[in-house]
């Protein structure tokens, strides 16, 4: 049994080396970095506003209509940073 471990464990070590680093994945949704999320915030902030008076000239209640700011957030890292 301890030899069945050993050889388990020395297959996972060696195959652990071979490892190539992957590129980093950024979800959808998110950005590397923050300028490249600013124009598509503004855009929506923009919508969003435009949006909100045209409910508005309709007569729909404040508390049905979007509120808020998009907001930019960059995409964490492996490391969580």
């Amino acid at each position: 049994m301890k030899y069945l471990l050993a050889v388990v464990l020395l297959a996972l070590a060696v195959a652990a080396c071979g490892k190539k680093e992957e590129p980093e994945v950024v979800p959808p949704g998110f950005c590397k970095t923050e300028a490249e999320c600013q124009p598509v915030a503004d855009r929506q902030n923009a919508y969003q506003d435009q949006l909100r008076e045209k409910l508005m000239a309709q007569g729909v209640h404040e508390q049905y209509l979007p509120c808020g700011k998009y907001k930019i957030t960059k995409a964490p890292t492996a490391t969580g940073t």
